[in-house]
């Protein structure tokens, strides 16, 4: 799963807007079209699911590319990077990251993150059952259309 900003260069949004903007999305399909859903749908479907520890050195894809490159070949630019700083710096360690159900991060790289840079080695987590439907998809022009 990729995770992707919506709109990075807005400095008047809180960080909790944000983080609700940014998307879950799945491989690109042949056409570079990805399903995708938004955060706020997976911190819905966590809320009352019981909170474990994990340990940094047991998730999934912490040496793998999430934030750039893709379909739509986002650039690791200097502002590009700035932003996904001030959002590892402004990451609140109290929220439990969400795994899917075989342990990749769906939210939580940010504080994964900030927990790597301070030493941290456990964070608390939720774990979903099972993953959500779809819907909605990115098409390599950036529209997103609802999936019927």
């Amino acid at each position: 799963m990729a995770v992707e900003l919506t709109s990075s260069r807005s400095p008047a949004k809180t960080h909790h807007d944000r983080a609700a903007a940014r998307r879950c999305c799945e491989s690109p399909a042949a056409d570079g079209s990805m399903r995708f859903f938004r955060m706020q749908e997976l911190w819905d479907l966590a809320k009352n699911l019981p909170t474990t520890k994990v340990r940094l050195t047991e998730i999934k894809g912490f040496d793998d590319v999430h934030w750039f490159g893709g379909p739509r070949n986002i650039l690791p630019t200097c502002r590009a990077i700035a932003e996904h700083a001030r959002d590892i710096f402004e990451a609140d360690l109290a929220y439990p990251i969400i795994l899917a159900p075989d342990g990749e991060p769906l939210d939580g790289w940010h504080r994964i993150c900030k927990a790597h840079i301070q030493g941290i080695d456990e964070l608390p987590a939720v774990q979903l059952k099972s993953m959500p439907e779809y819907r909605w998809r990115l098409l390599v022009t950036g529209e997103e259309i609802p999936i019927s």
